[in-house]
């Protein structure tokens, strides 16, 4: 069974309520790979996240 007192739970998800609340978009890039076709825009340089 799963903790309930996770790094996702405590730090994660506040943060990403309070992010939208500002209006922000966001995304989960929990299971993002990095490589040539996985890279969560930021291998690229000039791109923002």
């Amino acid at each position: 069974m799963p903790h309930a007192y996770t790094e996702d739970q405590l730090v994660e998800q506040p943060a990403i309520g309070l992010f939208a609340e500002f209006g922000w978009a966001t995304v989960s890039a929990l299971e993002e790979t990095f490589s040539a076709t996985g890279c969560c825009r930021v291998c690229c340089r000039g791109r923002r996240i």
